[in-house]
């Protein structure tokens, strides 16, 4: 995501928290540079160092089973081409920060382009 591109609105952050976590979840289970990335992640779209205690209560209640992507991916409601490439950049860097992308990572970053209107091999 681009620094400061949720400034100010901690709800789209939270979605966007959402939508990667769930990418960091996709191959099983949550590791801790996988929560760190999605932490920075969003700490670089709310333009800040330190996430809002909101925020972060947020993303502690996620579970990934109650998770709906097209519900997010709506409501984050990216409305231009550069936006669902950030959100999309975003993802990537979420699932290669262990350097192993699963089948599984990858499917989820397919099933998140085809929500977003992106061909797959953007």
């Amino acid at each position: 995501m681009r620094w400061n591109q949720f400034a100010n609105d901690p709800a789209r952050a939270s979605l966007l928290g959402e939508v990667l976590l769930a990418a960091a979840t996709a191959g099983g289970v949550l590791t801790e540079t996988k929560a760190a990335v999605v932490h920075g992640q969003v700490a670089k779209a709310l333009g800040a160092t330190v996430i809002p205690a909101e925020v972060l209560t947020h993303l502690g209640t996620f579970d990934p089973r109650r998770f709906d992507l097209h519900q997010a991916c709506a409501a984050l409601a990216l409305e231009t081409p550069r936006e669902r490439l950030d959100l999309m950049k975003a993802i990537s860097v979420v699932i290669t920060a262990d350097t192993i992308v699963l089948p599984e990572e990858r499917a989820f970053a397919l099933r998140v382009a085809t929500e977003l209107g992106l061909p797959w091999n953007e």
